[in-house]
């Protein structure tokens, strides 16, 4: 069961660290995979897993409700944890009979704490696609700039992976100085409070700023 985009991409990232990406993805595919949502979903998709089933609004009473009609007593269900200090959803599904697989996913609320997680991910850093990469000439590990309409992160560095599609980049939120939120909408639905869309038009330049060439992103 997977519960948020951002902890999808990080089990990719860290499955294509070891070698495993492709492992894991035909590992996955011999399961039934539900998505808590649509960014679940849709960073699934971007990745090549395919989604057995996904709840509409992301709310955990519809896939609780999904799994009580499939029955799931005695079935081992792998459940992405979302870093919230209780996990209702886990223990639900256990409720249910599920023999369950508690993973974690934290954001730097506690990883940042811990010193060789810190060390492995010690600033934020801009997700694009191999092919943007090749046509734009960005390498991983170079230094950019991205900037929207509402703001600007400098000096992010570059991820070259296949877990965002061609034309898009991704930016985790984890990272004060270079949060996703610098760039994206500052618009908020006005009865959740919840924001409306994590998504921006943004462009970018390579940095220090040298002769590669510059693109961008739309």
């Amino acid at each position: 069961m997977l519960s948020t985009g951002i902890g999808v991409r990080g089990f990719i990232e860290a499955a294509e660290a070891l070698g495993r990406a492709e492992a894991l993805v035909e590992a996955l595919a011999a399961s039934r995979v539900y998505a808590r949502g649509p960014q679940a979903h849709g960073a699934a998709v971007t990745a090549g897993i395919a989604v057995h089933w996904s709840s509409p609004s992301g709310v955990s009473d519809e896939i609780l409700a999904e799994l009580g009609r499939s029955g799931i007593a005695g079935v081992r269900v792998a459940v992405q944890l979302d870093g919230a200090r209780h996990q209702p959803l886990a223990e639900r599904l256990r409720a249910l009979g599920a023999d369950v697989v508690a993973i974690p996913w934290h954001t730097r609320t506690k990883t940042g704490r811990v010193e060789i997680l810190d060390g492995l991910a010690p600033a934020g850093w801009v997700e694009i696609h191999p092919a943007d990469a090749r046509r734009y000439q960005v390498h991983g590990g170079d230094l950019v700039r991205l900037v929207s309409e509402r703001g600007a992160i400098d000096r992010i560095r570059v991820r070259v992976t296949r877990t965002v599609r061609e034309g898009e980049v991704f930016v985790p939120f984890h990272f004060d100085e270079q949060c996703a939120n610098r760039l994206t909408i500052n618009e908020f639905d006005p009865i959740s409070r919840s924001r409306t869309t994590s998504s921006a038009q943004s462009g970018w330049r390579r940095r220090p700023d040298a002769e590669r060439a510059t693109g961008g992103y739309g």
